[in-house]
C-alpha cells in the first residue's frame, strides 16, 4: 500500500496544461499536486500545423513541472481532441457452449477492432448491454450459460493519422504516452457525478477551439462529440465588430462580458482601444456594456443551438437527459447558465470536478476539467492495477480491467 504518483497532459487549443497528481491506494482518493499552464504554440484547431514550435512549447511546460515537482514527468495519459471523434455503436456475437467468464467477453470484444472504420482508430470500449440467447438487456453476464452471447458497446474512435502525428511529437519529446483519452469524455466524467449519468446528464465543456459534448444515461457514456466552435469565435467577433485587437477583445469579454444583459449595467460605458491598423493610434472608441453583451449571447446561443441540433440529428432528444453540466473556459461568462438552460430546455449547472481534492479555487477548476478526468481516469487504472496487474498492458488487457471492477 502507499501512493501513486498521477501525471497527465491537457493539449488545448489555447493552453497546454500539466498536471501531476496523487493517489492513495489505501483511500482512493486523489489529490491534484502541482500545475503548470502555458499557451499552445504549434496548433490549429487541434492539428500540429509547425511541429517544433509544438514539441518547444510542451517541453517547456513539462521542464516547468518537473522543476516544480522534482519529479519525472513520464507515463502520462494525453487527452485527445477533434472534430474527426466519433461514437460508433457495434454489436458483435458468438457462439458460446460454457459458463461465460471475463475471457469471453473479452473474446467477444476482440472483434470489434474488425468493425472500426477505416482510417480510424479506437480509443474506448464502453460495454452498454449483453443479449443471451434472446434474453436482453444483461448487464454482467459472467457465470451465466447460454447457447449464443451478443455484446452491444460504444466505441470512441479517432483518427489514426491524427493521433499517429501526436504520438510522434510527445515521442520526440521524451514523454511515453500510456493512452488516449477522447476529451469529450475526460471531461465529462470529471464534472458529472455517479448520480447524474445514472438518470441521464449531458455535459458540454465550452472551450477555445471545440465545444466538447458527452452524454450519459444508465451509469454508461452513450455519446460523445467536438464541434468546432468555441470561445475564440466569441473574441473574433467583438474584435471584427468592435474594431480592436484580438488581445483586447479577450480582456473586455473576461472584464465585461456576459451571456444575458444585466441592469446594473444598462448604462455603463467602457473604454475600447481601437486597432491602430483600422484607427490612429490611440484611439478609443465608447462602447456601451448592451452592445458587448449582445455580441456575445448571438455567439454563445449559436454554439448552445448547434449542440441542440447535433443531438436531434443523432437522435439523442429522445433519450431522457434530464439536466445539463456546462464546464470549460466559457463557463466563466456571467449568466450563461441562464442562456443556456433557455435554448436547452432542460435544468444546467456550472460544474468542477469533484473527483478530485485540490487547493485550487471553483473558477480556477474550471479551466483544469480535462486534466481532471484525466487524472480520475489514470487513477482508475493504478487502483485497479495495483492488485492485479502491471501497467505494461495490451489494449484488451486494459478492457479486462474494467470489466473486473
Amino acid at each position: 500500500m502507499g501512493k501513486k504518483i498521477i501525471n497527465v497532459l491537457d493539449v488545448g487549443s489555447l493552453r497546454i496544461v500539466c498536471a501531476q497528481g496523487t493517489l492513495d491506494t489505501e483511500t482512493g482518493s486523489v489529490v491534484l499536486n502541482e500545475t503548470v499552464t502555458m499557451r499552445t504554440q504549434g496548433i490549429h484547431r487541434s492539428r500540429i500545423v509547425d511541429r517544433q514550435e509544438f514539441e518547444r512549447s510542451i517541453l517547456r511546460a513539462a521542464d516547468s513541472l518537473e522543476k516544480k515537482t522534482k519529479r519525472k514527468y513520464q507515463d502520462i495519459f494525453v487527452n485527445f481532441s477533434s472534430s474527426g471523434t466519433r461514437s460508433q455503436f457495434v454489436s458483435v456475437k458468438k457462439e458460446q457452449k460454457s459458463t461465460i467468464t471475463t475471457k469471453n467477453i473479452v473474446a467477444l470484444s476482440e472483434s470489434i477492432v474488425d468493425q472500426t472504420r477505416h482510417g480510424y482508430q479506437v480509443l474506448h470500449i464502453i460495454p452498454l448491454s449483453y443479449s443471451l440467447d434472446n434474453y436482453d438487456g444483461v448487464r454482467d453476464p459472467r457465470g451465466m450459460r447460454c447457447q449464443n452471447i451478443s455484446g452491444h458497446f460504444h466505441t470512441i474512435i479517432a483518427p489514426k493519422k491524427e493521433i499517429d502525428l501526436l504520438t510522434q511529437a510527445l515521442y520526440d519529446c521524451h514523454i511515453n504516452v500510456e493512452a488516449f483519452v477522447a476529451t469529450p469524455f475526460a471531461s465529462g466524467l470529471a464534472c458529472s457525478v455517479q448520480d447524474e449519468r445514472n438518470i441521464g446528464v449531458l455535459t458540454i465543456d465550452i472551450g477555445e477551439g471545440f465545444t466538447h459534448i458527452s452524454a450519459f444515461y444508465e451509469g454508461q457514456c452513450i455519446h460523445v462529440a467536438s464541434l468546432p466552435i468555441g470561445g475564440k469565435h466569441i473574441s473574433h467577433d467583438i474584435s471584427y465588430i468592435l474594431g480592436c485587437s484580438i488581445e483586447t477583445a479577450e480582456k473586455i469579454k473576461r472584464l465585461h462580458g456576459s451571456a444575458l444583459a444585466q441592469s446594473k449595467q444598462a448604462h455603463t460605458v467602457i473604454d475600447v482601444p481601437l486597432a491602430s491598423s483600422l484607427a490612429k493610434e490611440d484611439a478609443i472608441a465608447q462602447v456601451p456594456i448592451p452592445h458587448l453583451v449582445k455580441i456575445m449571447r448571438a455567439r454563445i446561443e449559436e454554439i448552445l443551438k448547434n449542440v441542440k441540433q447535433h443531438l436531434a440529428k443523432n437522435h439523442l432528444n429522445a433519450q431522457p437527459l434530464h439536466r445539463a453540466i456546462l464546464t470549460g473556459g466559457v463557463a466563466h461568462t456571467p449568466r450563461i447558465k441562464d442562456l443556456a438552460s433557455s435554448v436547452l430546455q432542460i435544468p444546467v449547472r456550472i460544474g468542477v470536478s469533484s473527483n478530485i481534492q485540490s487547493s485550487y479555487n471553483a473558477s480556477d477548476m474550471l479551466n483544469l476539467t480535462t486534466a481532471c478526468g484525466l487524472m480520475h481516469i489514470k487513477a482508475r487504472e493504478l487502483k485497479q492495477s495495483h492488485t492485479i496487474l502491471s501497467q505494461k498492458k495490451s489494449f484488451f488487457a486494459q478492457f479486462k480491467k474494467k470489466l473486473q471492477r
